[in-house]
C-alpha cells in the first residue's frame, strides 16, 4: 500500500507539472509547473531514502528531500505573487536562499565527515536544526501567502468565487505542509528516542503515509479544480494590477498622441464613412474608451473633432484652387464630407465664413503674388 501511494502521488505531480509546463508556455504556468515537479521529486526521494537501500548506498545525499522541501514554498509564493498581479520582488532568488544555505551546509558536512553514513545525518543535531529551519521557513511563507490572500480577498470575490478558491487552495497546501513539517520535527526531536524499535517503525510508517496521503489528496483537489475552472491556467494573472492616477494619466496621454497621429499622418478623416467605431478600431481601443478620451480629455464630440480636420483639409484645397477648377461639392467630397450641405454648415461654424467668401479672400491675397510673377 505504501509503495502504491508513493507511486501514485509521484505520478500525479509529474503528469500535472509536465502538462502545465508543456500546454501553457508562459512564465506563470512554468512557475506552477516547477512547483509540482519539485514536489514530485521530493516524494520520489522520500520514498527512495526511506524504503530502499539507497539510504545506505547513497547516504551522501540523504538530505536531498530536505533541500527540495525548502524550494517548494518559495516557488509557490512567487507563483501567488504572479497570479495575483503583485509587483515582482527585486530579488526573487532570495526565496531560494534557505535552500541554497542548507545545500552548502549539508554538502559541507558530507565532505568534512570521514566515511559519511546514514546516521551521520539522520537524528543528529544538524538534522534537527534543518527540520527546525524548514518549519520556520514554511510558517513564514504560509504567513506571507495568507496575508496576500486576505489583502486581495474582496477583489477576488468580486470577480468570482473560483478566482478566490484557487489561491485559497494553494494556501491550504502550504498550511498542511507546515503542519507536517511540525509533526516531523516533534517526532525526530522528542519522540523518536522514546519508542522501542517496533513502535518507532510503526510511527515512522504512519508519518510517511500521512505525508503521501496529504500530498495525493491535495493533488486530486488541484486537478479537479483545474478541470472545472481551466481558465485559471490562462497564463495571465487572475487580477488586474492596481492602476495609479499617474499611470492612468500616462495612458490617456499615450492614447491622445496616437489619436492625433492617426488623424494627421494617416488622415483617416478623409474617409466619409468614418465613424466612432471605425476610428476606435484604428486605435485598437474599445469605442467607449475613445468616447471618454474625446469628451473628458479633449472636450469635443466625435463629430466636431473629425469635422474640424475635414474643414482644415477643405481650407487647404481652397487655397490651392486659385483657378476655381473645383466646385464646393467636389471639395466637400475630397475633404471627407458626404454632402455639400454638411460641408457648408461645418465650414461656416468652424471658420466663421462660407467656403465662397473664404475662396475670394484667399484669391485677393494670391492676385498680387501672381501679378509680381
Amino acid at each position: 500500500m505504501t509503495v502504491a501511494l508513493f507511486t501514485w502521488s509521484f505520478i500525479q505531480n509529474l503528469i500535472l507539472g509536465l502538462a502545465i509546463g508543456l500546454l501553457r508556455r508562459d512564465r506563470i504556468s512554468w512557475l506552477l509547473a516547477a512547483v509540482f515537479l519539485l514536489t514530485g521529486a521530493n516524494i520520489l526521494t522520500q520514498y527512495l531514502f526511506h524504503y530502499t537501500n539507497l539510504k545506505f548506498t547513497l547516504s551522501e545525499v540523504i538530505w536531498l528531500p530536505d533541500i527540495l522541501d525548502f524550494m517548494v514554498p518559495g516557488g509557490l509564493l512567487l507563483y501567488l505573487l504572479r497570479v495575483l498581479n503583485v509587483a515582482w520582488p527585486a530579488r526573487p532568488y532570495l526565496y531560494f536562499l534557505p535552500a541554497g544555505a542548507a545545500l552548502a551546509v549539508l554538502s559541507g558536512n558530507v565532505v568534512l565527515t570521514p566515511d559519511f553514513g546514514f546516521f551521520d545525518y539522520i537524528r543528529t543535531d544538524l538534522h534537527r536544526a534543518v527540520l527546525m529551519s524548514l518549519l520556520v521557513w514554511k510558517v513564514f511563507i504560509l504567513w506571507e501567502a495568507v496575508r496576500l490572500l486576505r489583502a486581495h480577498r474582496p477583489a477576488l470575490l468580486a470577480k468570482s468565487k473560483a478566482r478566490y478558491g484557487w489561491p485559497a487552495l494553494l494556501c491550504v497546501f502550504l498550511g498542511a505542509s507546515a503542519l507536517l513539517a511540525g509533526i516531523h520535527l516533534v517526532h525526530m526531536t522528542w519522540l523518536a528516542g522514546q519508542y522501542p524499535p517496533e513502535t518507532l517503525e510503526m510511527v515512522r510508517e504512519i508519518i510517511q503515509l500521512t505525508f503521501v496521503t496529504f500530498n495525493s489528496s491535495i493533488m486530486l483537489a488541484v486537478i479537479y479544480y483545474l478541470m472545472r475552472y481551466p481558465k485559471i491556467l490562462c497564463g495571465r494573472p487572475i487580477l488586474k494590477a492596481p492602476v495609479t492616477a499617474a499611470a492612468e494619466q500616462q495612458e490617456r496621454n499615450r492614447m491622445q498622441e496616437e489619436l492625433l497621429r492617426v488623424m494627421e499622418e494617416d488622415r483617416v478623416y478623409l474617409d466619409s464613412a468614418l465613424n466612432e467605431k471605425l476610428l476606435a478600431e484604428h486605435l485598437d481601443l474599445p469605442p467607449y474608451a475613445l468616447s471618454r478620451l474625446l469628451n473628458d480629455e479633449m472636450g469635443q464630440t466625435f463629430s466636431n473633432f473629425v469635422n474640424a480636420y475635414r474643414v482644415r483639409e477643405a481650407q487647404r484645397v481652397l487655397r490651392t484652387d486659385v483657378d476655381k477648377e473645383k466646385t464646393n461639392f467636389g471639395i466637400a467630397l475630397e475633404s471627407g464630407f458626404r454632402s455639400e450641405s454638411v460641408f457648408y454648415v461645418n465650414f461656416k461654424k468652424i471658420t466663421g465664413t462660407t467656403p465662397s467668401k473664404y475662396r475670394k479672400r484667399v484669391l485677393r491675397k494670391a492676385l498680387p503674388q501672381l501679378e509680381d510673377r
